[in-house]
């Protein structure tokens, strides 16, 4: 069966994060942040809108996907024989400047990234993952399997017709998703960046550096709020910051506990363009 992705709906939390550790100082190159990124619902039509307009250059054997993240660049061969329809949209949408400052909103380890959603980019965490050009394209299945660095095309559950912009990378062969996803590149150069965001905490990581096992002897209870790790089942406690309503902290702390596959730092596709590798190279 396939593996059902959690919906994961926070991207910002004001509280103080520390411990957290996410490699070398080289690791993160965080010169934005989500609130730089975020569009009214009027941009996000125009862009859908330039998307669905832009012609792109036919496919060529030298294509290859360049994606540039701000933990670094991925780059991909496009395999335009055998899932030609899938990779001429990639390369439309690609170049038409739709992926820019969207998000990868899902870090699965040892399972797959996802990203490719318009929507990170509105002002509503709810519908992130529900998000597409406004088309659909056919699924292409052939021999090809996943494995690790294995790009491929986002569908829904019911229907294998339904890819649009949202693509996964798998991190490790993945051959329950083989003739079920459409794949379109695998990862030739920066495998070590793949390493890197899946070093990056989650929000529920993140929430549980704010708690404690027990309330420390000779602190008011009251001061103090109760919640569930829904990973261990576990109660733990968190103490409210003199700046925090008890009531929005809980519910602050309890939508991050939740968020078991969100990044707690915001993974930003830069930009993802389908170029020649001879241009490249000049």
């Amino acid at each position: 069966d396939d593996k059902k992705l959690p919906k994961l709906d926070l991207r910002n939390f004001n509280g103080t994060i520390k411990g957290l550790s996410i490699g070398d100082s080289n690791t993160l190159i965080a010169d934005k942040g989500i609130e730089d990124i975020l569009l009214l619902d009027n941009q996000i039509d125009a862009i859908k809108l330039k998307a669905k307009n832009f012609i792109p250059t036919e496919l060529t054997e030298n294509d290859v996907i360049i994606i540039i993240t701000n933990f670094g660049e991925l780059k991909f061969e496009l395999y335009h024989e055998n899932s030609p329809l899938n990779c001429s949209n990639f390369k439309k949408l690609s170049n038409s400047g739709f992926y820019d400052n969207t998000l990868f909103h899902n870090v699965v380890p040892k399972f797959i990234i996802q990203g490719g959603d318009i929507l990170t980019r509105n002002h509503n965490p709810e519908d992130d993952g529900q998000g597409g050009p406004g088309w659909t394209i056919n699924a292409e299945f052939n021999d090809l399997e996943h494995k690790r660095g294995t790009l491929s095309m986002v569908r829904t559950s019911n229907d294998p017709n339904s890819a649009g912009s949202q693509f996964l990378i798998s991190l490790s062969d993945n051959k329950n998703l083989n003739n079920k996803y459409t794949i379109i590149g695998q990862l030739i150069e920066g495998d070590n960046i793949l390493s890197r965001i899946v070093k990056i905490p989650s929000e529920n990581t993140q929430a549980k550096l704010l708690c404690r096992v027990s309330i420390p002897e000779g602190e008011k209870e009251e001061n103090w709020i109760e919640l569930k790790d829904p990973l261990s089942k576990n109660i733990i406690y968190s103490k409210v910051p003199l700046t925090e309503d008890k009531i929005s902290y809980a519910e602050k702390l309890e939508k991050m506990l939740s968020n078991l596959y969100r990044p707690g730092i915001p993974i930003i596709v830069e930009s993802i363009r389908v170029v020649d590798e001879k241009d490249i190279s000049k």
